[in-house]
C-alpha cells in the first residue's frame, strides 16, 4: 500500500476429487470430497457431497 509491502499474505491450499458413476444412459451419481489442506487464515474445512445428475436435451 502506497509503495509499502503489507505483511498480510493470505495463503490457502485446497484439494478435492469427484467421481461420476453412470446409472443408465440419462442418469449418474456424482460423489465429491474436498478439504482445506493448509489454511493460514483459519478457514480450514472438510466437505463431502453426493448428487444425482440427469441429462436431457437434443442428441440423446
Amino acid at each position: 500500500m502506497d509503495g509499502t509491502r503489507n505483511r498480510d499474505l493470505q495463503q490457502n491450499w485446497r484439494v478435492g476429487a469427484s467421481l461420476s458413476v453412470p446409472v443408465d444412459r440419462l442418469n449418474s451419481i456424482k460423489f465429491a470430497v474436498t478439504s482445506g489442506v493448509y489454511a493460514r487464515t483459519g478457514n480450514d474445512f472438510d466437505a463431502i457431497g453426493v448428487s444425482w445428475q440427469h441429462r436431457w436435451g437434443g442428441g440423446l
